[in-house]
């Protein structure tokens, strides 16, 4: 019988003993009871989208602490709240009731709703986007306007110069 004393180990063999790697779960956020309903619904996005409190603090810039003591302690802020918001896909926007706007307003919005096939929340928030980006690209257009307005004065200076002759006078 040969004995196990007689066998060489060398580490091209790998390691001699071999260690299961440690499995990391990643843990799901619990979502809080009796907290502001956006705050909920935060915690409750963040479950489904098994996001972790580290990835709403490297996106959202606020902070880990911050975002946990909204469970117990603190209200959120409207400014961390939405950025929040935005870290996991939605956008945080007031919309008002339909009872309390104008019947003119009230009944174009409903059709428009309707058109869409959206509700009256997600018209809202997509007239408001649309809204921002035309915004976005007339402050676009007005900033091109102005640079193609400075490079013409900066080429029509109109300072005088030099004159050369275009023809060279005739040497006899």
């Amino acid at each position: 019988m040969k004995s196990c004393y007689d066998q060489v180990y060398t580490r091209a063999d790998g390691p001699l003993y071999r260690r299961p790697r440690p499995k990391r779960y990643r843990r799901n956020v619990t979502v809080p009871s009796g907290v502001s309903p956006p705050v909920a619904l935060l915690f409750s996005e963040m479950r489904r989208l098994c996001v972790t409190y580290d990835e709403i603090q490297d996106s959202a810039g606020t902070t880990r602490a911050t975002i946990k003591a909204w469970r117990r302690k603190n209200a959120p802020g409207l400014a961390s709240l939405e950025a929040c918001f935005n870290a996991v896909g939605y956008f945080f926007i007031p919309t008002p009731v339909l009872e309390i706007q104008p019947p003119e307003i009230a009944a174009d919005m409903g059709a428009l709703a309707a058109k869409m096939k959206l509700s009256m929340p997600e018209a809202f928030a997509a007239l408001i986007d649309w809204t921002a980006r035309q915004q976005n690209v007339a402050l676009a257009a007005d900033q091109n306007l102005a640079e193609i307005t400075r490079r013409r004065e900066a080429a029509n200076d109109n300072a005088p110069r030099k004159r050369t002759a275009k023809h060279p006078a005739p040497t006899s």
